[in-house]
């Protein structure tokens, strides 16, 4: 099976993009641990976990803690048999401009996407190392790579973590670690998804529409294939590269 021998730890992983990537690595045969912040959200892999039994495991922790993320990892470490691919999905907005974005906001959004990359890679790479080999995949977003601002905390964080994963890349590449960055797009998730019957919603998916060359919102399952990607042997010489899939909103 494509994934049979790799052992991976999504931080953030019963968001919708951890949770999509889990599912298809399962059905290819990885173990995988899903690292998140509440019972709430874990409980999201009831079914994997019915399913797939012994495979999948769920883990409470938070990325923004240095020590919570550290034991996830040795946790996942102890379930899995060891560590050779980390994917960090975690990550949070934050609310407004450089003039009305309040400290704790703009904190927060650093906290999260910035330091809980940073914090999720340094717990995982001694694992990873102890592999001969291993692969991080971070996610980013188009508000971090083009003048497709989202709002300053958000998109500051993001476009951070592409510079992260870089400086990794080349940091690790001693040991046959690459480090990757999918930049996803508009997605067809959350309250876009659920835009059937507002008609601001319907408005507002509409004009975001507009400014994809496809003509419409990518889907989760399309995101989850690029990280995918990365985690194939096929991507082996593959590192330092931020893959964008956003339906080619640059060319609008």
């Amino acid at each position: 099976m494509r994934f049979e021998n790799k052992k991976v730890v999504i931080a953030g992983g019963c968001s919708d993009m951890g949770i999509a990537c889990a599912k298809k690595l399962l059905a290819q045969g990885a173990k995988v641990v899903l690292v998140d912040i509440s019972d709430a959200l874990l409980a999201k892999a009831d079914g994997l976990k019915a399913e797939y039994l012994e495979q999948i495991h769920t883990c409470l922790g938070s990325v923004a803690s240095s020590e919570e993320i550290t034991a996830a990892m040795a946790y996942a470490a102890e379930q899995m048999g060891g560590i050779n691919v980390l994917i960090n999905c975690a990550g949070i907005g934050g609310k407004g401009n450089v003039e009305d974005m309040v400290p704790s906001s703009w904190k927060l959004a650093i906290d999260v996407t910035l330091s809980g990359t940073f914090y999720s890679c340094r717990a995982a790479v001694p694992y990873l190392k102890k592999e001969g080999a291993g692969r991080i995949i971070n996610v980013a977003s188009i508000g971090g790579r083009a003048n497709r601002l989202v709002n300053t905390g958000y998109s500051s964080s993001k476009a951070a973590v592409c510079g992260l994963g870089r400086c990794m890349a080349k940091e690790l590449q001693p040991f046959s670690i690459t480090v990757n960055t999918v930049a996803p797009g508009p997605i067809n998730a959350g309250m876009f998804k659920r835009a059937t019957t507002d008609p601001e919603m319907l408005k507002a998916r509409k004009m975001l529409e507009e400014t994809v060359v496809l003509g419409r919102l990518g889907e989760m399952n399309e995101i989850a294939d690029g990280i995918l990607y990365f985690v194939d042997d096929a991507a082996a010489a593959v590192t330092g590269e931020i893959m964008d899939i956003n339906g080619g909103t640059y060319m609008c």
